[in-house]
């Protein structure tokens, strides 16, 4: 009997490298690092409004926060450690 194959790590679908990080990318993100939206503001260095907005779609994520969020994924950052960086 063969042995089951892996599925494929989830990170290839979060992780969209090259392209804007829209509001479903952005709490889902968020999500894998189980930071909730608000704690996002603290942890990111943005106001709670913000973070709001990203999350609803009302404004543009700029690209060094989802690099940042996206390498968080990648590397297994908490959010402790991407609020000291």
């Amino acid at each position: 009997m063969m042995a089951k194959r892996k599925k494929p790590a989830r990170i290839v679908r979060i992780i969209a490298i090259g392209r804007e990080m829209d509001q479903r990318e952005y709490r889902r993100v968020l999500a894998r690092l189980d930071i909730g939206v608000l704690k996002a503001g603290r942890v990111l260095g943005v106001s709670r409004r913000q973070t709001l907005r990203y999350a609803n779609g009302e404004s543009i994520i700029p690209d060094p926060v989802a690099k940042l969020l996206r390498a968080s994924i990648v590397h297994k950052l908490t959010a402790d450690d991407i609020a000291k960086l």
